[in-house]
């Protein structure tokens, strides 16, 4: 609550709305502040609330939108810097954190930042060796590691699995879901554990 008037105030930096990943993180992303209205479609959101040391925020979606180059490219790091630019003109100090269901767009939403003399919190996903390096110089504060390694691990173990015969519900060296689907948890990275990615 950087300017103190109770409430939690973010813009989220969607990406393409109707890919897989960026909705499962557009909802993760609403389902944790509280502001998850069923849907994840920019501008249907609800308010919410979250505690923080004891005091307890409103949190609000100022805006959320998906994020489309001139080209028709998604997940476009320009158009996330033209957007944050426009968001820092028009919701000034109502803006206390950024959020990106990617690092690229989350890298250009700071570059505008930037651009403008501001500094908020900012994160993203995939923690990229570039925002790594932003989450060390204090210009990003954290990402998310979709963590491709364990993914493909599982996969292969899969594979090994289903080419021997044996039951993939039986394996020890992945776990299927209700809908027979292997989930690996994403990895926080922030200032408190980046040491150990960025010896990778």
């Amino acid at each position: 609550d950087r300017n103190g008037d109770g409430v939690l105030g973010y813009v989220l930096c969607i990406g393409d709305v109707g890919h897989n990943d960026s909705k499962a993180r557009t909802e993760g992303i609403r389902r944790a502040l509280g502001t998850w209205a069923g849907s994840t479609d920019p501008g249907v959101v609800q308010e919410g609330s979250i505690t923080i040391a004891g005091k307890t925020l409103k949190v609000v979606e100022l805006e959320g939108k998906a994020m489309t180059g001139t080209d028709g490219s998604t997940w476009n790091a320009n158009a996330a810097t033209e957007a944050m630019g426009g968001w820092v003109t028009k919701f000034a100090d109502q803006i206390d954190m950024v959020v990106s269901n990617n690092d690229g767009m989350a890298m250009g939403a700071v570059e505008a930042m930037k651009a403008q003399g501001k500094v908020l919190p900012t994160f993203g996903v995939d923690a990229l060796p570039e925002a790594l390096q932003m989450i060390k110089a204090d210009t990003l504060a954290g990402s998310v590691l979709n963590d491709g390694e364990t993914q493909a691990k599982a996969v292969y173990a899969l594979a090994v699995d289903l080419a021997a015969g044996k039951d993939p519900a039986a394996s020890s060296a992945y776990k299927l879901d209700a809908n027979r689907n292997i989930r690996v948890p994403y990895v926080g990275v922030d200032k408190t554990n980046l040491d150990q990615f960025l010896k990778q």
